[in-house]
Parts: C-alpha cells; structure tokens; sequence
C-alpha cells in the first residue's frame, strides 16, 4: 500500500515549485507560482506570519542558511533575494544567470558565507557567490540543460545538482564527478533534497513520485512516494523523518518516512552479511 500524507495546507494561489524545512521540523517555507514565498506551520497546517512578497515573477527555488536567519529565493526573472526572516525584508537582490527561464535551484553552504544558484537553457551553469556581498567566487560549466536543483553535503565538501533526469554528485572544491547518477525517474527531476546527516538524498519528478536515495551507492531507498499531480519540490526534515513535496494545484504533502528508511537499512544488512559470508564463508 502506498504512502498517504500527513497533512495537506492550502493558501498558495498557483502551484508550490520549493520547500525547505526549519531545523525544528515545526515550520516550512514554500514559494509558488504566485511569486509569494509562505511560511507554515507544520502541526497546525497554518501559515505563519504574512507571505514574503517582492518577486515579479515565479518563484523557482529556495533555501534557509544554517542560522535560519535569512532565506534565498530565486525566481523567473532571473533574480535572487535574500531575506531577513524576522523582518520579511530584503538584505539582498541580485541578478547574475541570463537564463531564458530563471534561476532553477540555489542552496547556502553549510557555513552561510557562499550560495550556489544553478540556471537554465542557454545559461546551464552553477555560480557561487557571496552571501554578504554578492560577488561571484565560481562558476562552474558541464551541465547542457536546466540545473533545476543544488545540495551541499553536510560538511560542504560535495555538492549535488540535477540537470535533466539524473542526479550526479560532484567534488565541490574541483568539480569531479563522484560515482555513477542516480537513475530511475521516468521523467526530468525538478527537486532534490539532501539529509541533515548526508546518508540520503530524495528527489521529486513530473512522473508523480519522490523517490529517496543512498548517497554512497546511489541506490533507490523503498518505494517511490506515488501523487496525484506533477511533483515540483521536496525537502527532508532534519530529524530525517518526514518529507514535504509540493505539486501542482498549490498542495503541499507531508509524508513520514521512518519505517521506509528503517526497512532499507535492514535489508541492506542482511544483503552485507550474505556478501560476507560468501566472501569468507560461514
């Protein structure tokens, strides 16, 4: 039997595209289509405050730094802002992809001094800037379609990125690639998420799924989480039990992922001690 959601919240106008969590799993931001981006509360389904308004087109991606005390959100335009998340004020607008779409993905570093921002066709590199000033440190050029979503690991040193229907795996510091991508979506991914502890990533695509991954073998963890719509975005809570998605129709699901993750890590067990067992034998 498939997963149902936990919750469903509804005030988004126009389809949710990002979400990510606040570290006490109580909260989530979500940016839309409406070029709003809302806080919700989680346990209550609410909205919390007023919505972040000062986009002039769609909202495409999001990320809270570690001190959740700014957000960053991209958007159709082009254009980049940095929020204060007591005051809902801007701290800082900018504008460096010339994508004819927008800024697909962007994600702090663990740290909060840098933000990688991924574009779209013809603009399909990742740019790293400065958070304070908004200088560009790095651009970095491979991807040949829309770089539609960015992770740094947990201690910065590898960076995630999603650019048609796979998930690579990148050295953040030389650009090398790690491993093989991660494939099994049927369509283009458009979201990815990485967890608190960097053992799992998942990914949400227009196939109806969010799909969980094992970031060392890059395997499919369980079964994939089955929507009625389009999925535009994922995120993962940190205490790496719950997942939000958003897809069209401006819903947003909560599903609990605990005894998916739990199942995986068992049979993962019983498949190393077969393999080691066969190696050295009984």
């Amino acid at each position: 039997m498939a997963p149902a959601p936990t919750r469903i919240m509804r005030g988004h106008t126009d389809s949710v595209r990002a979400a990510a969590f606040f570290k006490d799993s109580r909260r989530v931001v979500t940016g839309a289509y409406d070029y709003t981006v809302r806080i919700w509360d989680v346990e209550k389904g609410e909205l919390v405050g007023v919505p972040f308004e000062g986009h002039r087109s769609w909202v495409k991606s999001l990320s809270i730094s570690q001190d959740e005390t700014r957000i960053a959100s991209g958007a159709e335009d082009n254009k980049v802002i940095i929020w204060d998340v007591e005051s809902n004020q801007k701290v800082l607008q900018l504008k460096n992809h010339e994508s004819l779409r927008g800024v697909w993905s962007l994600c702090f570093s663990p740290d909060g001094t840098k933000l990688a921002t991924g574009g779209g066709v013809p603009d399909t590199t990742v740019i790293i800037l400065d958070t304070k000033t908004g200088a560009v440190l790095q651009t970095f050029k491979g991807h040949h379609y829309h770089v539609r979503s960015l992770a740094f690991s947990p201690d910065g040193l590898k960076l995630v990125s999603v650019s048609g229907g796979t998930i690579r795996f990148w050295n953040s510091s030389n650009g090398d690639q790690i491993g093989q991508p991660c494939i099994g979506h049927t369509h283009h991914v458009t979201s990815l998420a990485i967890s608190s502890g960097g053992s799992f990533i998942a990914t949400a695509s227009p196939d109806g799924t969010v799909r969980l991954w094992n970031t060392k073998t890059h395997k499919q963890i369980g079964q994939s989480l089955e929507h009625d719509a389009r999925v535009n975005s994922v995120t993962i809570s940190p205490n790496e039990e719950m997942v939000v998605s958003g897809s069209d129709g401006g819903i947003v699901w909560l599903w609990s992922i605990k005894n998916i993750r739990e199942q995986y890590e068992a049979e993962e067990r019983i498949i190393e001690d077969e393999r080691l067992r066969l190696l050295f034998g009984s």
